[in-house]
């Protein structure tokens, strides 16, 4: 079972929802910075998330760590699900290693058409993968942007200040972990789209600049299976599985959303929602939380014991 599917049962969202309940929805205090422009805002969503990663590999490129993207790990299954998906794989690829080799800070007529590129494949990556997780079937699977698609990426990464970044010394792109795929499935709607040093993030790309609670419960059940596996807590448990690379998981002290109209990045140390759980009126400690975590995962078979 992925992710996505393990939050969406009762019990869960339930228990998720009690132990925060002294998280406040809050205003972020920022202006909108990137109007909606395209019609396709789903579609622009997922792609002003994939150019983000592009340009940010770009532009710091010795700091990647990890750098995954789901068309390259599955690029054979998607051909066969997705008639004619061969050449518009390699024309985003050769986009991406394109985009890696252009200096993105001269402004010159290059960089121009470098991002125009990097907008369109991109808006075909998003296109591409709604049309296989949705098994789309046939080959009228392809949406192709129109100038106002077009536009409204190069708004957003136009507004957005990459500097604030410059920090990190360590970056994960979509990242991925063996002993995660142990636990849940892979989810082809993860919401963690970054680890930033010892920063867990995931972008948005909302219009309201209204903070809920239940934007970090992605997060938070992922913090918690790294917390798992990282401390080795699974020991304790009859399952018939071997953790080879809890030694590559980098700790984890913080959860993020990075608003990208917004151009704000909300940071909250997992110190202060684990005071939230051992506050709450469910679990005595946070070590009764993980323990009660572990037993969800194994009651709804996402591993083998």
């Amino acid at each position: 079972m992925a992710l996505s599917e393990l939050l969406k049962k009762d019990e869960i969202n339930f228990t998720f929802s009690k132990i925060f309940t002294n998280v406040q929805s809050t205003n972020i205090g920022r202006a909108l910075r990137s109007y909606p422009i395209s019609q396709k805002q789903p579609i622009v969503g997922l792609a002003s998330k994939y150019m983000i990663q592009f340009l940010l590999h770009n532009l710091y490129p010795k700091k990647i760590i990890q750098s995954n993207y789901f068309y390259l790990k599955e690029r054979y299954q998607i051909q066969r699900a997705l008639s004619g998906s061969e050449d518009y794989i390699q024309m985003i690829e050769d986009t991406r290693r394109a985009c890696l080799k252009t200096n993105l800070l001269a402004k010159t007529p290059d960089v121009d058409k470098t991002l125009e590129s990097v907008a369109r494949a991109t808006f075909i990556l998003a296109v591409l993968e709604r049309a296989y997780y949705n098994q789309t079937k046939g080959s009228n699977w392809l949406v192709s942007p129109d100038r106002d698609d077009i536009l409204d990426l190069l708004n957003i990464t136009h507004n957005i200040n990459f500097g604030k970044f410059k920090k990190y010394n360590a970056i994960y792109i979509n990242p991925d972990f063996a002993s995660v795929s142990l636990l849940v499935k892979r989810d082809p709607k993860t919401e963690i789209d970054f680890i930033l040093d010892d920063t867990l993030l995931s972008i948005k790309n909302t219009t309201s600049p209204t903070f809920t609670k239940e934007q970090i419960y992605y997060l938070w059940a992922y913090y918690t299976i790294l917390f798992v596996i990282r401390n080795n807590l699974l020991c304790n448990y009859p399952l018939d599985i071997e953790i080879i690379d809890a030694n590559s998981i980098p700790e984890i002290n913080n959860i993020g959303i990075f608003y990208s109209r917004f151009d704000y990045l909300l940071v909250i140390p997992v110190d202060i929602l684990i005071l939230n759980i051992q506050n709450s009126s469910l679990f005595s400690s946070f070590e009764e939380y993980i323990d009660w975590f572990i037993i969800q995962l194994i009651a709804n078979e996402n591993v083998l014991y």
